[in-house]
């Protein structure tokens, strides 16, 4: 399983990375890069997207537009985004501050949309 996660805080990558890798040991966790490059080259089973207002909604929408099949989780702190979110078909949407535990719900929901591939228990 692919993932990649979006987020400008090392301690955020830091666990969300660890729950990925928790849920899925042979999972491929990426960082997206900081330098205002998104990665629009190829699909991931899981996306995260930990970024706040409109840069969020951006990879966003230009994920679920570009590969529908991805389970996007959309983490942000403005819940006026939670309309876009269900419009844009993401696999669950967190408002900012999260539970480690609630956000590691929205890991094993996407880790079990994933194909039947992967051969591991959520």
């Amino acid at each position: 399983m692919e993932a990649i996660v979006y987020t400008k805080d090392d301690e955020e990558y830091a666990l969300l990375k660890g729950l990925l890798e928790d849920r899925t040991p042979a999972a491929e966790v990426l960082r997206a890069e900081n330098d205002g490059h998104k990665r629009y080259d190829r699909s991931y089973d899981i996306v995260i997207v930990a970024l706040e207002g409109a840069e969020g909604m951006e990879v966003v929408l230009e994920y679920s537009k570009r590969f529908p099949d991805a389970n996007i989780i959309w983490v942000t702190s403005d819940r006026y985004f939670a309309g876009t979110a269900m419009r844009s078909r993401v696999c669950d949407f967190v408002e900012r501050p999260y539970e480690p535990g609630r956000i590691g719900d929205s890991i094993t929901k996407a880790v079990n949309n994933c194909p039947d591939r992967y051969e591991f228990q959520a």
